[in-house]
């Protein structure tokens, strides 16, 4: 579990296209953004580390209810990828970039994550 509700107040809104930096290290587990979304979007959320860290994403819906997660894309990669999403309500929805292990987990460093609404 990953008390992210302390975090909205600062989450950083992201929008469709634009690949958004961050870093994990053992002082921050996870970082959140949020976004618009409205009924019959079809979202993808890809997360890219620049390093060795092992990407882990969460998506919930306006009520902060998990609606997606991914550890790793494939099995050739531990970048994290949610693809092909049909938004199902108007509303903010949450985005936590977070790592394997969460908030125990042991890689570190800088990511990339990009958002794409068709």
């Amino acid at each position: 579990t990953i008390n992210y509700v302390d975090e909205l107040a600062s989450a950083v809104s992201i929008t469709s296209g634009v690949g958004v930096p961050g870093g994990l290290s053992n002082d921050n587990a996870f970082d959140v953004y949020t976004f618009e979304g409205r009924a019959g979007d079809v979202i993808t959320l890809d997360m890219r580390s620049n390093g060795n860290l092992d990407t882990s994403i969460f998506l919930l819906n306006s009520a902060g209810i998990e609606i997606a997660a991914n550890d790793d894309a494939n099995s050739d990669t531990t970048d994290s990828l949610i693809s092909n999403i049909l938004l199902t309500e108007d509303g903010t929805y949450t985005v936590i970039a977070s790592r394997y292990g969460t908030v125990y987990g042991g890689t570190q460093g800088a990511y990339t994550l990009t958002l794409r609404i068709e």
